[in-house]
């Protein structure tokens, strides 16, 4: 990635967590976990008690990884989903 008039290297391991909250997001499934979805109210509830801990969702969080517990639903929800479209 060249950037005007230096070359701009990125490392995947010095990954922000923004970034990391954003592609679990969308490729892994994971959703923050102070958000559920309300049928209710039609619309995502926040619980902000949620939010602080060791993940990279949200304005208090502290890390920049995924935890184990967050990779373990990822793993889950994808082992489901092949299990279900294969009944199909």
């Amino acid at each position: 990635y060249v950037s005007e008039t230096t070359r701009q290297f990125a490392y995947p391991s010095l990954a922000q967590r923004h970034i990391l909250a954003g592609l679990a997001s969308a490729v892994g499934g994971l959703s923050a976990p102070y958000e559920r979805a309300s049928r209710i109210h039609e619309r995502p509830i926040v619980n902000w008690l949620w939010s602080a801990g060791c993940h990279p969702f949200g304005p208090f969080s502290n890390s920049s990884q995924i935890s184990q517990i967050l990779q373990d639903v990822a793993l889950v929800m994808s082992t489901n989903n092949t299990f279900f479209i294969s009944l199909k």
